[in-house]
């Protein structure tokens, strides 16, 4: 049998590191790209904890060097 991935819906903390996740995410769907919550925030958020961090996994159809995020620069990895 194939596994299905299924969207699964949490409550985010409202901390400025889950706000500045959300415009990623916002920003990244908001163009047409496919971005998800990954890594360790997930863990977090399903057992009811606020995450230090939050890691956005998208599928690009080009590389992005950075994002910007109120106006600060947000470094990710190529």
């Amino acid at each position: 049998s194939t596994m299905k991935s299924t969207p699964h819906h949490v409550q985010v903390p409202d901390t400025p590191a889950a706000r500045a996740a959300m415009v990623v995410l916002k920003r990244l769907t908001g163009a047409g790209y496919e971005a998800v919550l990954v890594g360790g925030c997930v863990r977090d958020l399903y057992l009811d904890q606020h995450p230090k961090d939050y890691d956005v996994a998208g599928i690009l159809d080009r590389v992005v060097n950075h994002l910007s995020v109120g106006g600060e620069p947000v470094p990710t990895s190529p």
